[in-house]
């Protein structure tokens, strides 16, 4: 965009504003379109010298007259300083006050901690929507807010309640509104979609992404996926956190959100990412008594993928390696009673954790055979990642089966793979030093063992 046209784009919303309802005549805000015409900053004022702030009923005055005579291609909004607009100064603050246990958490945070306790705050979605109200009846959706360099202060200076005290809240950054087409965003939620179970906080990011154009439904099942990816983390304490913000709003809201909401609150208590340390047997009540209540709010409600998924987390609650091949193959059995298509998305891992509890219990002939069938429910799939693993999976049972030249082959070839995906598998190199020593080559053995303590450091 030339210079001119930037100038005259300018001075068409800066005109007529100057003594908009809630400025002074002295303020005039407008929006700057950047030169790549995809990309804008809406400024309290033409010049740097005033002090200007901008009240809510004139933010979505100006974004919105903005947006809908602009024609396509922008994808950010910078609104500059949360402090440039004090309801949403106090709106952060606020925020951060109502968070679960914030005094406490806060007071403990160094350094970078903070940050992430107010990254939290200012993804919190009841943010997105008061920003996104400005985005009605235009062609553009907010999808996110971006935000850098966060300030602290106290909360009886910046909060809403002057009674606050000196707690510690955000009450200032650097905001960008994240935006993209409406017709780009009118596709239904796809929770799977959007999940990269090896990335967390990517999908996380995702996640938060969807929150501005979901329903409030919906807005609550991308809650408990958020939750989920920090108990990927480990942060077990942070995903229940989360969960308990949306504790009394889902008992209110679908099925699908209350099987949700269930199912990942019962990986915190128990789930394949936690620590043996971890897993006790009050932990394991608690996540059998919430699996079980996802298992029969799902049935009931004939949603078949989330009562499949409950079951299949059973066998974290029922140590008993019998036990848990029981809760696998009555998971098989729903599914293959199932005609959802989205049931029979299951069918991968559940012949993967059969064939694992089968393995467990020595019976290595069927673990290889279901194995196998992991293998297919993969490769129709056509997800590379999980290809690999399955292929893992059966050279781990014919080492148990004494069969180590094949296990050595698919554990080579799984090796140079994962090389030239950029992603070296330390369980590769782990096996490889248990197949060398099973066949008596020593150095080669060693060679791994290096190789897997390198991958750890």
């Amino acid at each position: 965009m030339s210079a001119i046209a930037s100038a005259m784009l300018r001075a068409v919303f800066v005109s007529g504003l100057a003594l908009a309802p809630g400025l002074t005549s002295a303020c005039s805000p407008f929006v700057e379109v950047h030169a790549s015409g995809t990309s804008a900053t809406l400024r309290p004022d033409a010049s740097a010298f005033e002090r200007c702030t901008i009240d809510e009923p004139t933010y979505r005055r100006v974004v919105s007259e903005w947006l809908r005579s602009w024609p396509a291609g922008i994808s950010a909004l910078s609104l500059g300083r949360a402090v440039s607009y004090p309801w949403l100064s106090a709106h952060i603050a606020d925020s951060a006050l109502a968070a679960p246990g914030w005094a406490a958490r806060i007071s403990r945070a160094r350094g970078g901690e903070r940050d992430k306790l107010a990254a939290d705050v200012l993804g919190d979605p009841a943010l997105l929507r008061r920003l996104a109200v400005a985005f009605e009846g235009t062609p553009y959706a907010v999808t996110r807010v971006s935000f850098e360099k966060i300030l602290f202060g106290r909360a009886d200076e910046h909060s809403s309640g002057r009674n606050a005290g000196p707690v510690l809240v955000p009450f200032d950054a650097q905001l960008w509104l994240r935006i993209s087409s409406k017709e780009r965003n009118a596709m239904p939620l796809d929770i799977l979609g959007l999940w990269d179970y090896s990335k967390p906080a990517l999908s996380e990011q995702r996640f938060r992404d969807a929150l501005a154009t979901a329903t409030d439904d919906e807005a609550l099942i991308l809650q408990t996926q958020i939750a989920r990816t920090w108990g990927l983390r480990k942060d077990f304490v942070r995903a229940r956190e989360i969960l308990a913000s949306i504790g009394e709003p889902v008992k209110k809201a679908s099925a699908e959100a209350q099987v949700n909401y269930l199912l990942e609150l019962g990986r915190t208590y128990a789930s394949p990412a936690h620590p043996k340390a971890l897993l006790t047997a009050e932990a394991r009540q608690q996540a059998r008594s919430l699996y079980l209540q996802a298992f029969e709010t799902a049935r009931h409600a004939q949603l078949d993928y989330l009562a499949i998924d409950a079951l299949h987390m059973m066998p974290m609650a029922d140590p008993d390696p019998k036990a848990q091949l029981e809760w696998d193959l009555k998971a098989l059995d729903y599914l293959e009673g199932s005609s959802q298509p989205a049931a029979k998305k299951w069918e991968a891992s559940l012949r993967n954790n059969v064939g694992y509890a089968k393995h467990l219990l020595g019976q290595y002939d069927e673990a290889l055979t279901q194995f196998k069938l992991s293998l297919a429910a993969h490769e129709r799939a056509g997800k590379t990642k999980n290809v690999r693993i399955a292929y893992w999976m059966i050279a781990w049972t014919l080492r148990a089966q004494g069969k180590l030249h094949e296990a050595i082959d698919i554990q080579l070839r799984l090796e140079r793979e994962w090389e030239q995906a950029g992603e070296p598998d330390p369980y590769v190199f782990e096996e490889l030093e248990h197949l060398y020593r099973a066949a008596g080559d020593a150095t080669r053995a060693d060679a791994y063992a290096a190789k897997l303590a390198a991958s750890k450091k």
